[in-house]
């Protein structure tokens, strides 16, 4: 909780005369156990539940178990979730030694024209910044790559849907509950040297 942005919203809702119509609750949402402290009674709850729990790889801050959660605890049984659903896409890519800085291990490169090199800079990638997700943040209209397949639509998420799996609804997003692991095929369709993956999400509101 940032509580410098809880104060900043109770200003903008005291500059615009809202506050007889907006509740600021400073507070992670999982950390509610009921709507009570949202001000409902009587087992009333939320009609809308608007989320930003997106990270770059769409799930890494946790949106499914949190997503969850609300409507469990927080919402009305027929609540409408914005946003309603996500998808995404990945292709293989090339992706050259270039001048921008590309936060990937020195081994993702070839040197010269060759996949392996005598030249070893491998000490350089402990100082990487850690990525417990297992990817990391690229603009790609900033950096040269080469596509090598079509992009390939991977996985789906409808967050209307039921999301508390068998598990009777744990917030952990480290459980099982919440973790699934597919495998998704995707085939070059050019020539070249593979040495990524770029995906990126849709939202459907």
């Amino acid at each position: 909780v940032v509580s410098a942005i809880a104060a900043a919203a109770r200003e903008v809702i005291n500059a615009n005369a809202l506050t007889d119509r907006i509740d600021v609750v400073e507070s992670h949402s999982t950390k509610l156990t009921s709507s009570d402290a949202l001000g409902f009674r009587g087992g009333g709850g939320c009609d809308i539940l608007v989320s930003e729990v997106l990270d770059d790889g769409l799930l890494g801050e946790h949106v499914i178990p949190t997503v969850a959660h609300a409507r469990r605890t927080l919402c009305a049984p027929d609540a409408m979730v914005i946003p309603a659903r996500a998808s995404v896409v990945a292709r293989l890519v090339h992706i050259p030694q270039q001048a921008a800085p590309l936060p990937a291990p020195s081994a993702a490169f070839a040197i010269e024209g060759r996949v392996e090199s005598s030249l070893d800079v491998n000490a350089y990638d402990a100082l990487r910044p850690k990525t417990a997700a297992g990817y990391v943040s690229i603009r790609t209209p900033r950096i040269e790559f080469i596509s090598l397949s079509a992009p390939k639509s991977c996985l789906d998420f409808d967050f209307n849907a039921p999301l508390d799996g068998a598990g009777g609804g744990k917030d952990d997003p480290s459980s099982a509950e919440y973790s699934r692991r597919v495998s998704v095929p995707l085939v070059a369709s050019r020539d070249g040297v593979a040495n990524a993956v770029v995906f990126h999400f849709t939202l459907d509101m």
